[in-house]
Formats: C-alpha cells, sequence, structure tokens
C-alpha cells in the first residue's frame, strides 16, 4: 500500500514500515504550509500517538497542478498520510462538485477518506461521530476590504458553532487563510469564539493557525 502515488517522491510500504512520527515526517510530501502540517503532526501524536482518530476538513484540493500544492497547501494529502499510518479515517467536504472530484483523482480515491460534496456548516450539523482535527479551509474570499472576507468570517464562525459539541477533549482545530493581524481573513470570528470557551493558540505560522483547550493545572 504506496502512500502517495502523486507526491514525485518518496513512497512506503505501510505493511513492512515500523510505524514512528520520525519515519511519517520523513515521507511527509512538500506542500504549502509545510510547517504548519508538520506541526499538527506532532500535535497529533502527542495526544493520540497512532490510535485511528477522525480526521474532519471543510475544503478540499481544488486543483491537480502541482503549482497549486504549493499554493493551496493540499492539507487533505497530508490527513491522509497520518490516515494510512493509524489506520485513521477523514472527511472532506466541499460544496463544489467539481473540487471532490479533483480530490478523489490526487488522492486515488482512497479507502481512508469520505469525499462529501455539500454546504460544509449542514455537513457538520449532520456529523454525529466525535471529531479529534477539524480543519477548516473553505470558502474562498477576496483581498481586504472585499465583502466576501465578512461572510467567509461568518461562515466559519458557523461550521465551529456546528462541530463544537463533537470536539473530542484532546482535539485541534486548525484554521487556514488567516493573516498576521488575524483579520481579513476568515478567523475573526471563530478564534474569538474558542478563546472564550477555554482554548489557546499553539501556533500562527504560514496563515494558519491551531487551536486546543487549555490544559487544566
Amino acid at each position: 500500500m504506496q502512500l502517495f502515488s502523486r507526491s514525485g517522491g518518496s513512497n512506503f510500504d505501510q505493511k513492512s514500515m515500523t510505524c514512528t512520527l520520525e519515519e511519517i515526517l520523513e515521507v511527509k510530501p512538500v506542500t504549502g504550509r509545510q510547517e504548519s502540517q508538520i506541526l499538527t503532526l506532532k500535535e497529533l501524536h502527542a495526544r493520540y500517538q497512532f490510535k485511528p482518530i477522525r480526521i474532519v476538513e471543510t475544503g478540499t484540493i481544488r486543483n491537480p497542478l502541482p503549482r497549486y500544492r504549493m499554493g493551496d497547501g493540499w492539507a487533505t494529502w497530508t490527513w491522509l498520510l497520518w490516515a494510512k499510518a493509524s489506520q485513521s479515517h477523514v472527511w472532506t467536504c466541499d460544496l463544489d462538485p467539481n473540487a471532490i472530484a479533483t480530490c478523489r483523482l490526487v488522492t486515488d480515491n482512497s479507502p481512508y477518506i469520505e469525499y462529501v460534496n455539500s454546504d460544509s456548516v449542514a455537513f457538520l450539523e449532520s456529523f454525529a461521530e466525535t471529531i479529534h482535527l477539524l480543519y477548516l479551509d473553505s470558502f474562498d474570499t477576496g483581498p481586504p476590504g472585499d465583502p466576501r472576507v465578512k461572510e467567509a468570517c461568518k461562515h466559519q464562525l458557523r461550521e465551529i458553532e456546528a462541530a463544537y459539541d463533537r470536539l473530542d477533549d484532546d482535539a485541534l482545530v486548525v484554521l487556514d487563510d488567516v493573516p498576521k493581524d488575524q483579520k481579513n481573513g476568515k478567523a475573526e470570528f471563530s478564534i474569538p469564539f474558542l478563546i472564550d470557551r477555554g482554548w489557546e493558540i499553539l501556533s500562527h505560522m504560514e496563515t494558519q493557525v491551531i487551536l486546543s483547550r487549555k490544559k487544566c493545572d
């Protein structure tokens, strides 16, 4: 079973490997948001080791060209990597059926992935299982000042609200397209929502914010 037939880099056979975090990171394909994705995998490992988990993503791979792998980050690839190593499962949701078809192509229609063509809020409202990693990157926006920016912020808040009760106690939430000032992106409302409920920012790099619940002393 090969991890990435389209990576252009190293593959490995899961049946013959000794599964360690270091080996996973060694074969991770280079993508955009590389360091943020690596940190997310490290945080997942710290919380769950290689236990099977549920990874839920809104916004999926939308273009098969290699330059989009760097520009968009192709996060679904990284979640698939972890799913194969840990026998976990990924749900990737997108409103655009063409994007879902593209993701199926790039990820070789993986049995580790559930490909969902739906409005993301409706999907999260109907999702009945515990979520261990929630990655939100739906609703593309325009430049600062574009009215779609505020609409994207409101949409992401609705996603958080819809998924919140299913988040595991040790869950990670990763938000994409967040500039340094945390405005003019997608997370202006969702970050305060989480912080007000006892979450904290673990990292803010490469326009991504990683959050988790604060640990009690």
